[in-house]
Formats: structure tokens, C-alpha cells, sequence
């Protein structure tokens, strides 16, 4: 069947869109669908917006001429695939029809969508169950009907999605339209290109009242339907390619539709997931490619021009593809995903920014990653990853199936080793957000020890000598995983810091240890000062790099440097500095107009009293002074206590009931546990069968019971005058009640006198 004989019906269905539009026009003022300017609106005037519907006509009625005039195209088309795209269209047109006329919600939009989706699949317009995908045929079976139809929905809804813009949806519709026809042509697949050319005529007829300024929109009816007709006529011929990128290829062809809908999904997920109330993923918005280019300062034409640039190239890309090997696809299509997420990324969109907006730092503050047994699963995958990878290198072979068995002997080995020496080593303790240098070489120090003890045991108890390079490969990979995972806190919190660039810019004066203490302390607290460069008089340490930043020069360079990067600041962060040369950058940054600060780092004691916050007020009394009223010494004939050893209690802040319980804390062996409350049936059972109290740690959060040994002590303290009857300690109940009394009213006794040393 030759080209020529569909040009025909092409160019009839563009005559007919042409001439059937200002009808279309019309009817829309009628039944009032009318897209009036609003906020997410680009036009300032009312527009009719039942386009589409002289696009449906147009085509249906060449396509049913044809069909009776043209017996080759019955042979060509199948009927029952073109009666399921005419049935399934039809629920499609009547809700686009109705929101044309008065917007509905997302719901039964999408009902009508996977409506008519299922019907033209249950009618054949699906995906076969062999498809081809870089040179290799996959077998989906089944998967086919529910795969055809999520690329039908998605297909119907990508094209409205995009039409934001005058011209752009129906533009890019007639790029595809016409890029189909060319593929299925070479292909030898005629039937399919005749029906993607008359799609393209129908189009193009509709397109000059489109165009800016628009007299004429596509409407829901319009973008939805074309949309539905190109999903099918890809997904049919697509499903039979075999060269290029095969099955991938008809999504290359509709691929900026499909960037956009996969783009606007995506960033409403994080956006409802940052923000629990900015609504949901169907949710509209002003921030789809259009208006990113729009908010660029571009104007609306050269807009619209550089989408069709970008819808022409990749359906370029796509026909040469057909002309391509498997493995030249495979590179082609990874170099078209490099360009398009650095595209996506000149776009500025904040909800993919999970690094400057510290989104990826909050994945830390989630609980289980603070568990220790999560860690454990996490170095167990990176024992596994380790070994499949050191066992590739080793043997050269990228087939999982070859290598899973001498991995899983590695792996057998080596992760009950990692989990002991991790644990022995207390790698499980750290905190990752705080992990320095130091960790960092003891987690390479535990990976080089796992590795010998799993390399001695096998040497041991295998039969088989165990592969030295093997193991060797081993350590390095895991090393690297296992440094690289508990330093990506650091470099995440490092890069965020770098992206944000606020701040005022700072040079710092020093690039020595003060230098680097004074970038620190900038840049773990984002605020007023950001530092951007270094000076320093050192003539070695021209041109290198200290914390990431330069060198420029010395004191003479910096007001080259206060112009060339903006200074507001200047911190003097060595003490190697001259009174000359001070005074010298004093009169260069006056003259400059840029404040001149310097860093002070001391380390001076603090007054305990002074230390203690006015909340959690404490009172202290010597222990030695507690020891005397338990052994009922009198307070005429007091024992002196070591001149050596003092210890002092607090008592709980609003109580009179003291901190230290007369041991240390199991779990922390601090003197810091305070009465807690009896929660459980079981603990009030246990309270009165027993002379212990519960007590919690304020250090570590112990909970626990142990004695009560300085209730006595305490309660002779808070009486002096009245010891307990015949020497005997309080009971239990009362210094119970005794926990409910206000501070206030603990009884204030004089300091003890210190012996004279």
C-alpha cells in the first residue's frame, strides 16, 4: 500500500477541521464553553474551547469514507481495533464534552478514562504478550491487558496536561502524529501510518485558529481524544518494533507529554508529602514546564518554539533509533535522560531539590533509622552488595545467576563476622550525624578485621584454599560502602549548606586551623555569614583550596577579592598577624565599606550556680553531711568528711526529694536518679510487698527499682530538731508525700564549713 493513497484522506480531514472550526466556535458560545482568563490562566479574554470537537468530526468522517471507499484500507485495518478505538473514545468525548462545558472533579474524569481504556483493549488495541526492548524479547503474558491500559489513561491525560500553553498540545500532537507515520512507514507497518497521517491532517486543519494569539482552544474534548488516538496507534504499532528502541521507541515520540504528566506527578507527591495540606496529586497548578518558562523571562512564542524543538528532537531521535544496534540505543537513550534531567533541573523546581530544601536530611530523623538493628540490616545488605560485586571483578562475569553461588559462600562467611567485630568495636553506638575523621577510619579499621577473621576462619574450616584477591576486592568495596554510608549525613548537610548560598559572603583572613575553625562554625549554622574565599600571607598557600574554597592571595588581594565575589565581611582567623598588617586591613576594609571581625576562641569555667538553668533550680548538700544523720551522729559533734572526695546531691526540681538514690545508675553509673511514679497494677503490687522505690535516670532514662537507703538520710536533714522516734528510719509512705512538697518549703540550713587543708 503506497503513501500516496492515504495524502488523500489527510489533506479531506484538514479541509474539513478547517472549515468546521469557526462551527465549532459557535456551538461553544452556545453552551457556554467558554475558558474564561483566571489565576492559572494565560489568555486575558474569554475563549471558546470546543477545538477538539471539529478535530473529531474532521476525522471521523474521512475515516468512515474511506473505510467504505477503499477497500485496501479494510484489508490493512482490522475491524474489531478500529471499532475498539471508536467505542472507547466515546466516554472519553462525552466527559471532556461536560467539562468543557462545566468543570468536574478529577474522579469521574478518570472513571470515563479507564473506561474507555479497558474498552479498547477488550476490542485488541492492546500491547502483544512478546515484546522486544533493546535487541532481547521479553515475555509479559498477562501483564499486557493492565499495561495497555495504565499507557492509555496516562497517554488521555498527558496531552491535556500540556495544553497550557496557545498551540502547544495540538502542536505537539501533529510532531507525534506525523513521527509515528514516519516510524510505521519504515516499519512497513502502512495501515497504522495511513491512520497516524489522517490523525495529523485533522490536526493541522485545526491548528492556525490555535496558535498565539489563540482564537480557538483544543478544550479537554480535543486533547483528551488525540491524545487517546496516538496512545493507540503507538502502543498497536510500537508493540510489533523490534529495531531501536523497540518498544520504548512510541514513548520517545509522545515523550514530552509524557516528561510533563511524569514531572507534574512527581513533584505534587512531594509536595503532599512536605506539605500535608497543599493538596493532592491531581491537584492543579501554575508550575508545569510553560510556566517555568514563562517565570524565565521567556516570552509566549519562543515558548511554545523551544517545547516543539524539544518534541522534534526527541522524534528525531526516535527514527534514527530505527537505524541503530541495541547497545547504540541503550547509550543513546541513557544520553537523552542526562539532557533531560539537566534540563528539567535548569527548570528550578524546589520540590526536587531534596538537598537544598533538606528533604534528604530528614530522612535521618526518622525513628527506625536511629535503631541499632537497623544499622545491622543496612551492613548486611553492604556485606552482600560487597561480595556480588567482588565476586564480578574478580571473575569478570555480570551474570547474576553465575555468580550467586561463590557469593553466597562469601556472604555466608563474612556477615556474622562483620556483625561481631561491628559490635565489638562499638560501630553500632556511634551516631552517623556526628561521626568525625575518627569514625570513619575505625568503621575501615572493623571492615579490614572482619575481613581477616571471615579470610582465617575459611581458611580454616573450608576445604578449599579461599581466594586472597577475592577477599582483598571484598575490603575494598565494603570499606568504601561502609565509610561512604555513615559519612553521607556530612556530605548531605555539606551540600545542602553549599546550594543554599546565604548568607552574607565572607573572606575569611587565615587559612590555618583557626581558618578552618571559622568555616566550620559558618557553615553549621547557616546564617548571617557564608564564607566564600581565603586570604593569607603564606605565599605556599596561593591557589590551593582550604574547606572547599580558595586561596586567592594575600592581604594585598583582598580588595581585588571584596569586588570579584561580593564581601560584606572579613574574619581575621589567625593570631600570626602583625599590628601593621591588622591596621593595614582595618584602613582597606573602611575604605572598602566592609565590617572587619575576628575570631575568638577561649575556653573559660563557669560558675555552677551560674551554669544551672533558672527552671531546673537545684539545691546541694554534701553526702558526707547525709552520712551522719543516717548513723545519728549529733549536729554539736559533726564527722568531717575527706578533704579529697565530695559529693553533692540535687534534689528534683519543684520537690525536696533528692537526685542521688545512694548508688549509681545502672545503666550509666551516674548519680542522677529521681523518684519515679508507679504506672502498672504491677508496680503498685510490688511497691508494697518490697522496700524499693522506682527510680528513673534524668542522664540516660533508666527506669528501675533499687533502695531507698537516703529517704532516712533526707528526712533527717529536712528536721534537725526532731530525729525520727528511737532512731528509726521514716517509712516508706510518708516520704512518699513528701515527693508532692513544694520546694519552697524545704527547710534552708547553713553551709557546712569546709576543713582547712
Amino acid at each position: 500500500m503506497t503513501v500516496g493513497l492515504f495524502l488523500a484522506p489527510a489533506f479531506t480531514a484538514a479541509v474539513f477541521s478547517y472549515v468546521l472550526t469557526p462551527l465549532a466556535g459557535r456551538l461553544a458560545l452556545r453552551i457556554g464553553a467558554v475558558d474564561h482568563p483566571g489565576p492559572r490562566k494565560i489568555h486575558h479574554h474569554p475563549i471558546p474551547r470546543l477545538g477538539g470537537i471539529a478535530v473529531i468530526t474532521a476525522v471521523s468522517l474521512v475515516a468512515i469514507a474511506s473505510w467504505f471507499l477503499m477497500p485496501s484500507v479494510q484489508q490493512a485495518l482490522p475491524a474489531a481495533i478500529c471499532l475498539g478505538v471508536a467505542l472507547g473514545i466515546l466516554p472519553i468525548i462525552a466527559v471532556s464534552l461536560c467539562d468543557d462545558i462545566k468543570p468536574l472533579r478529577p474522579g469521574p474524569k478518570f472513571a470515563a478514562h479507564v473506561l474507555g481504556a479497558c474498552i479498547a483493549v477488550a476490542f485488541g488495541v492492546c500491547l502483544n504478550s512478546v515484546i522486544h526492548l533493546f535487541g532481547h524479547t521479553i515475555t509479559i503474558g498477562w501483564l499486557a491487558y493492565p499495561l495497555s491500559v495504565v499507557w492509555l489513561v496516562g497517554m488521555t491525560n498527558a496531552f491535556n496536561i500540556v495544553d497550557g500553553l496557545d498551540g502547544l498540545s495540538a502542536g505537539l500532537a501533529l510532531i507525534s502524529a506525523f513521527a509515528l507515520a514516519g516510524v510505521f512507514l519504515l516499519a512497513n507497518e502502512s495501515a497504522t501510518a495511513g491512520a497516524a497521517l489522517l490523525l495529523a491532517g485533522g490536526i493541522a486543519g485545526f491548528l492556525p485558529y490555535n496558535t498565539f494569539p489563540a482564537r480557538m482552544f483544543f478544550g479537554d474534548t480535543g486533547a483528551t481524544a488525540v491524545g487517546f488516538c496516538l496512545a493507540a496507534f503507538a502502543m498497536r504499532g510500537g508493540s510489533t518494533l523490534s529495531a531501536g528502541f523497540a518498544a520504548l521507541l512510541p514513548a520517545f515520540i509522545l515523550g514530552l507529554p509524557i516528561a510533563e504528566t511524569a514531572i507534574s506527578m512527581a513533584r505534587r507527591l512531594l509536595r503532599q508529602v512536605e506539605q500535608r495540606d497543599a493538596g493532592g496529586v491531581f491537584q492543579p497548578d501554575r508550575n508545569h514546564m510553560h510556566h517555568r518558562l514563562l517565570a524565565l523571562g521567556i516570552d509566549h512564542p519562543r515558548a511554545v518554539f523551544i517545547l516543539y524543538a524539544a518534541g522534534m528532537l526527541l522524534a528525531g531521535v526516535a527514527l534514527v533509533s530505527m537505524f541503530m544496534t541495541a547497545s547504540d540505543s541503550a547509550l543513546l537513550v541513557v544520553a537523552l535522560l542526562i539532557a533531560g534531567f539537566l534540563g528539567v533541573r535548569r527548570l528550578g523546581y524546589d520540590e526536587f531539590a531534596i538537598i537544598r530544601n533538606g528533604a534528604a536530611l530528614r530522612v535521618y530523623e526518622v525513628p527506625v533509622l536511629n535503631r541499632s538493628m537497623f544499622v545491622v540490616f543496612i551492613d548486611l545488605a553492604i556485606v552482600a552488595i560487597a561480595a556480588f560485586g567482588a565476586v564480578m571483578l574478580k571473575t569478570d562475569n555480570w551474570t547474576m545467576s553465575s555468580v550467586r553461588g561463590p557469593a553466597l559462600d562469601l556472604i555466608v562467611s563474612l556477615a556474622p563476622a562483620t556483625v561481631i567485630v561491628f559490635w565489638r568495636m562499638k560501630l553500632y553506638r556511634g551516631a552517623w550525624r556526628l561521626a568525625v575523621s575518627y569514625d570513619f577510619a575505625r568503621a575501615c579499621c572493623a571492615v579490614l578485621v572482619a575481613t581477616l577473621l571471615a579470610f582465617s576462619a575459611r581458611l580454616i574450616f573450608a576445604p578449599a584454599a579461599p581466594s586472597g584477591a577475592l577477599f582483598t576486592i571484598y575490603a575494598l568495596l565494603s570499606g568504601m560502602l561502609v565509610t561512604g554510608t555513615r559519612a553521607s549525613y556530612q556530605i548531605l548537610a555539606a551540600s545542602r549548606w553549599r546550594s543554599t548560598g546565604t548568607g552574607t559572603p565572607t573572606l575569611i583572613y587565615g587559612a590555618g586551623r583557626k581558618g578552618a575553625i571559622a568555616f566550620r562554625e559558618m557553615a553549621g549554622y547557616a546564617g548571617a555569614l557564608r564564607p566564600v574565599a581565603f586570604v593569607d600571607d603564606d605565599p605556599e598557600k596561593a591557589g590551593k583550596f582550604v574547606k572547599g574554597l580558595p586561596v586567592v592571595g594575600s592581604i594585598e588581594s583582598v580588595e581585588l577579592t571584596v569586588r570579584r565575589f561580593g564581601i560584606g565581611s572579613v574574619i581575621i582567623a589567625t593570631d600570626a598577624v602583625s599590628g601593621s598588617r591588622l591596621a593595614e586591613l582595618g584602613e582597606r576594609c573602611e575604605r572598602l565599606g566592609v565590617a572587619l571581625l575576628k575570631l575568638q576562641v577561649s575556653i573559660t569555667s563557669v560558675p555552677v550556680a551560674a551554669a544551672a538553668p533558672p527552671s531546673k533550680a537545684v539545691t546541694t548538700t554534701p553526702l558526707a553531711e547525709r552520712s551522719r544523720a543516717h548513723e545519728g551522729a549529733s549536729h554539736d559533734e559533726p564527722r568531717r568528711a575527706s578533704a579529697n572526695v565530695r559529693f553533692e546531691e540535687a534534689c528534683v526540681p519543684g520537690t525536696r526529694v533528692p537526685i542521688v538514690a545512694g548508688q549509681p545508675c545502672p545503666g550509666c553509673g551516674s548519680y542522677t536518679l529521681y523518684r519515679s511514679h508507679v504506672r502498672k497494677l504491677s508496680e503498685r503490687v510490688r511497691k508494697k510487698l518490697t522496700d524499693k522505690r522506682l527510680y528513673r535516670c534524668e542522664g540516660c532514662g533508666w527506669r528501675g527499682w533499687t533502695q531507698t537507703l537516703d529517704t532516712a538520710l533526707f528526712h533527717s536533714r529536712a528536721n534537725p530538731s526532731r530525729p525520727s522516734a528511737q532512731g528509726r528510719l521514716p517509712s516508706l509512705d510518708a516520704v512518699d508525700q513528701m515527693v508532692q512538697t513544694p520546694a519552697k518549703q524545704v527547710i534552708q540550713e547553713p553551709p557546712v564549713k569546709k576543713r582547712a587543708s
